[in-house]
């Protein structure tokens, strides 16, 4: 992240090993069929909340756009 970024700027931001992480959960998980999930980081700023189609796939991001 640069410092001129705005948190509306970040706020959707992915980092490379979240993104890993909820591609691992998706194939591992427990679901059958489809399910849509939110692939956000855990921005300190994020608009979208990780509820239950994340919880129920483990997926559990640890990056936050602000900490680097």
């Amino acid at each position: 992240m640069r410092a001129e970024d705005a948190p509306r700027d970040v706020a959707a931001w992915l980092s490379p090993g979240d993104g890993a992480e909820l591609v691992r959960a998706a194939v591992e998980g427990p679901v059958d069929g489809f399910t849509v999930v939110n692939g956000v980081s855990a921005n300190r700023y994020r608009k979208a909340r990780h509820g239950p189609p994340e919880e129920g796939l483990g997926y559990r991001p640890s990056g936050d756009a602000w900490a680097g």
